[in-house]
């Protein structure tokens, strides 16, 4: 159970503090995304949210820092 709790880590992209974020599922219901899927994660510490936890390089929505 250690090893699986370690994989689900990931840093914040505003904070860098290491943690098992809240992670938000939903769809666009308007424009040309209408109707895809987007995968959130919520900071526990910052409040910060961004997408795609597993890119390196993932985008930062918001830096509530």
């Amino acid at each position: 159970m250690g090893r699986l709790l370690e994989k689900l880590k990931v840093k914040c992209r505003a904070c860098g503090k290491k943690h098992i974020p809240s992670r938000i599922s939903g769809k666009y219901l308007n424009g040309d995304d209408k109707g895809k899927r987007v995968h959130l994660w919520e900071c526990k510490f910052c409040k910060s949210l961004w997408i795609d936890s597993a890119d390196k390089d993932s985008t930062l929505v918001t830096d509530n820092t």
